[in-house]
């Protein structure tokens, strides 16, 4: 059967077409002999399967936000992959991204989703670039009895129906890192006050808005707090000339906070330093540095004193907790509940949880996040993205005794 769809899903890749010709109608046969009265049905299972597979016969379509940019993305894509083949299962995977970058193309994550519809696959997972461009495509796989599940982004409730959606508390990694601003805005100018730029992920995606929204939660709270913001699109290169630009013309700016600090907080680096604005905490013309997504050069200034505050989503553990979610349904027919709970086993971070959001279709695998502040000290927690996934330096780097970090 896997071989079947597989054949199926390369035919519509390639795109060829072939015209068979029609068969002749067949000489009529005789009638057959009466049929004896039907037995008596077996039980069903306790359990049966949607499509009544074997789960080495499921087939999952898979088309992320974009192709691996990063470590992140190599880990979600990992992520699905090594949970679908945990159960026997193969994974098909279809890049948004033709012309690279960190985001995919809309239409053509679109397409994606139309041949993995043609080939007939048991489920989809859809890594949005556009939340709301998406939608059509939920209701497609809807409309062909495909389930769907969704990571990094949601579908509204009522609109199309999904399985499953992981998230990964951006809107409270904003929220956390607007608090910990005007903390930081109060102990360097006396009052919550400054001017604060804002370098965002994508608008056009779910995790950008809510990690911008969870910010400006907080911080428009502060009439004097003064934020700028520009969206960076997940792009290191954009949100390089951002910044760039942004304090050449602004050097008197008291703070930047960043949708990722992956993504911005490390270019930012050799940039402060280049503009002779790379100082401590507490040092005269120090430049407030927050965000989320802890990466292994941000947590490594932070040991050394540089950076202010980064909140860690714990989205590392997502892909892994939503494929063994999607592949419990699919090979059982019986969704994950909403208290049940995945074990992470890493300090620092809470058990992931299946949730219900109201406002959205399907139930949610929420990760638990993690604060990493000079105050806690806890730079160096082995599960933090930058530790766990990034090579050095990071929060667990031997002392060097020199270099940019350092300030020597």
């Amino acid at each position: 059967m896997r071989g079947k769809i597989l054949g199926v899903f390369l035919a519509v890749v390639l795109a060829m077409t072939f015209l068979v010709g029609a068969c002749a109608a067949p000489e009529p046969e005789a009638p057959a002999p009466e049929a004896p009265a039907p037995e008596a049905p077996a039980p069903a299972p306790e359990k049966l399967a949607p499509w009544d597979k074997a789960p080495s016969d499921l087939v999952v379509g898979y088309t992320p936000l974009s192709d691996p940019v990063d470590e992140s993305r190599v880990l979600f894509d990992e992520g699905i992959r090594q949970g679908v083949e945990a159960v026997g299962g193969v994974t098909i995977y279809c890049s948004p991204s033709p012309r690279g970058g960190a985001v995919g193309d809309p239409a053509v994550q679109a397409a994606c989703i139309d041949t993995f519809i043609a080939a007939g696959v048991d489920a989809v997972v859809i890594f949005p670039c556009e939340a709301e461009a998406i939608v059509t495509s939920v209701k497609k796989c809807n409309d062909a009895g495909i389930a769907v599940f969704m990571f990094g982004g949601f579908i509204d409730e009522g609109v199309a129906d999904v399985v499953l959606s992981q998230a990964s508390g951006d809107r409270v990694g904003g929220t956390a890192n607007g608090e910990a601003m005007v903390a930081a805005l109060t102990a360097k100018n006396g009052e919550p006050k400054g001017l604060v730029l804002e370098v965002q992920g994508s608008m056009k995606t779910s995790a950008g808005v809510d990690r911008s929204g969870g910010f400006h939660d907080i911080v428009d709270q502060y009439p004097d707090i003064e934020v700028v913001s520009k969206d960076g699109g997940w792009d290191m290169g954009e949100g390089s000339v951002i910044i760039e630009d942004w304090l050449t013309v602004h050097p008197e700016t008291d703070a930047m906070y960043f949708g990722s600090a992956a993504c911005y907080g490390i270019p930012s680096i050799p940039i402060l330093d280049n503009l002779e604005m790379w100082h401590k905490v507490g040092e005269e013309g120090h430049v407030i540095l927050m965000g989320n997504d802890p990466a292994g050069p941000m947590l490594y200034a932070m040991k050394h004193g540089y950076v202010d505050h980064i909140y860690d989503l714990g989205w590392q553990f997502g892909a892994t907790a939503l494929a063994k979610g999607m592949m419990q349904y699919l090979t059982t027919g019986i969704a994950p509940k909403v208290g049940d709970t995945m074990p992470v086993g890493e300090e620092g971070f809470a058990d992931i949880s299946i949730v219900k959001w109201t406002e959205y279709s399907g139930l949610i695998v929420l990760s638990g996040g993690c604060s990493v502040t000079p105050e806690l000290s806890n730079w160096d927690l082995p599960a933090l993205y930058g530790n766990g996934f990034m090579a050095p330096p990071n929060g667990i780097s031997p002392e060097t005794g020199a270099g940019l970090w350092t300030g020597d």
